[in-house]
């Protein structure tokens, strides 16, 4: 696996103005990267010129401006060509999607803060003194440079940036390292739930509260950008040092909020990690939920606008920006990988309006933002718990909490995926419905292994679907290999016999069940208690002779279902 590693650098004075001038040449060969770029294609031929092309004019490039481009390293100056190449890639493959396309734009001097070294030992060298106490990094055209290394880097290092941040200089290494050993199961689970009033509520009731880091230094940030506004725009170098200081003060403070909101994820997500073994979240479309509310024209009075609650949805907006949900779902997985959990996305979908004991779905659930209340069974509890909850079992029923019914979000696709049943909790022994709908409409929506839902099927494309994944019946339990497979049927219905359907020519009248295609149960375990130990994959590999016996069962039993 990749780690990165970020440390933070002590250049002395010289070596600080060589990183700036660094930062500077390679900027000046993207900008003019570009415009080769836009100058060519809005020539009469329409050349379309490539990172290949641009690449193999560096040599000369270099030969002409030794002191400025010839002075750094030719790794680098490669590597911020193919970063141009890459913007351009992005471009094309939003036009092509619908997006909104963002043509690359022209950067300025303090708009360009990194260079990057595709290889160490290849105009840098990470340790470049092993002998001297004090770590150093190596530059071409800077020297070494003191590095405040707070923790060993692990294996082998590959890749070197430099970074500036305001007036601090950063070096980020990228180590290849061997997967780690995964941290103790502890049989956890638990579902995660995103909100503003407070950051994170789990599905077993603890609360994360969210520090609002951003509103906290929202006064002095504005007294800071009060100040700044004071001073005429200008460029970098026509700056007063008065004006440099304004803005120094600006960018400091929003360093320190950007720091205390990541530490928070940090922390927040360790614990999350060392305490559970499975952890679900909505699938939070973050940038659709904080953009602007579109302007409402009034058809009466042309050139007027309605009133469409900008205002209020431009405090939601900040509010939502402020907590970082992306940063600290980043981290999350990131952390769960490297620990050997399992972390999984589902779809966010009426997750607070659905009742987590008896699956009923209603908006009079929630009468307030806090407050959820079943109109059906009378479950009450806080609203972010309920949608951790419906989290936790809408990601998939081997991971379910005991005594949470099962969403009517959940998708049928993703209960296949688990190798043991899920019995009632009513001591029934057999799978609930799909929260009270027949089992007819438990293809509609087929969600893919990342946990989002695809479009819905045809008519003839959910009959194919089911006919494809009834399994042959036959199958024998491993703990009882004299014990048959009897299926659920959708609903918690008795399933039918042979006796009670008609047989084809030249099958015996054995009195066996007809299976069902979500899988089946044996008779190895307790009265009532459904057998775990044969999972419908395992069905599905029957023998050929027991499907051909079945097939005009099976094809009748799915068009009842149908």
């Amino acid at each position: 696996m990749i780690r990165a590693y970020k440390f933070l650098m002590r250049p002395t004075v010289r070596q600080g103005q060589a990183l700036g001038e660094m930062l500077r040449d390679h900027c000046s060969l993207y900008n003019a990267a570009l415009q080769e770029r836009r100058d060519a294609y809005r020539h009469v031929s329409k050349t379309t010129v490539k990172y290949g092309m641009q690449s193999a004019q560096l040599k000369e490039i270099r030969a002409v401006d030794p002191e400025r481009q010839g002075r750094w390293s030719f790794s680098s100056q490669q590597a911020t060509l193919r970063r141009l190449d890459k913007a351009f890639a992005a471009f094309f493959r939003r036009i092509k999607s619908g997006d909104t396309p963002g043509y690359p734009r022209f950067r300025g001097v303090n708009w360009f803060d990194t260079v990057d070294f595709p290889k160490d030992g290849d105009g840098c060298r990470w340790d470049s003194s092993p002998h001297d106490p004090v770590t150093r990094v190596r530059f071409q055209g800077v020297g070494h440079v003191k590095v405040n290394q707070h923790r060993a880097v692990l294996g082998r290092v590959k890749t070197v940036s430099v970074k500036r941040e305001a007036r601090k200089w950063f070096v980020v290494l990228t180590a290849e390292q061997d997967v780690p050993e995964p941290l103790p199961a502890t049989g956890s689970v638990a579902g995660i739930d995103l909100g503003i009033a407070n950051f994170l509520a789990d599905s077993n009731g603890e609360f994360v509260p969210n520090p609002r880091h951003g509103h906290r230094a929202s006064e002095k940030l504005r007294a800071a950008q009060k100040a700044l506004s004071r001073f005429p725009r200008c460029k970098a170098k026509d700056r007063t040092a008065n004006h440099q200081r304004a803005v120094h003060k600006v960018a400091q403070l929003h360093g320190k909020v950007r720091r205390q909101r990541l530490d928070h994820a940090h922390k927040t997500a360790l614990d999350l990690v060392r305490a559970h073994d499975f952890i679900a979240h909505e699938d939070l479309k973050i940038r659709n939920m904080s953009k602007a509310p579109a302007p409402k024209p009034d058809t009466d009075q042309p050139c007027t606008f309605l009133p469409n609650g900008g205002a209020a949805k431009a405090g939601l907006n900040r509010s939502i920006n402020d907590a970082g949900w992306g940063v600290f779902l980043t981290i999350l997985h990131a952390k769960a990988e490297s620990a050997g959990r399992e972390v999984i996305a589902v779809a966010p979908r009426n997750t607070s309006r659905t009742c987590p004991v008896c699956g009923h779905c209603a908006k009079g659930n929630r009468p307030t933002q806090e407050k959820f209340h079943c109109v059906s069974c009378g479950h009450h509890a806080h609203a972010d718990t309920v949608g951790a909850q419906c989290s936790t079992g809408r990601a998939g029923p081997s991971r379910r909490q005991p005594g949470i019914a099962r969403s009517p979000v959940l998708q049928d696709g993703e209960e296949s995926r688990s190798t043991q049943a899920d019995p009632a909790q009513d001591g029934t022994g057999q799978c609930p419905p799909l929260g009270g709908r027949p089992a007819a409409a438990a293809h509609r929506r087929r969600p893919c292994r990342s946990g989002r839902l695809r479009h819905p099927p045809s008519a003839a494309g959910r009959r194919s679907a089911r006919l494809r994944d009834l399994p042959a019946q036959g199958g024998r339990c491993r703990e009882d290999p004299h014990a048959s497979v009897t299926p659920v049927v959708a609903g918690g219905a008795r399933p039918a016999t042979r006796e009670e359907t008609p047989s084809s020519p030249g099958s015996s009248q054995r009195n066996e069940p007809i299976p069902d295609y979500r899988g089946g149960l044996g008779s190895c375990g307790a009265p009532g208690r459904p057998c775990t130990c044969i999972s419908p994959q395992e069905v599905e590999r029957l023998s050929l002779d027991h499907r051909r016996e079945a097939q005009p069962e099976i094809r009748q039993h799915a068009q009842d279902q149908v």
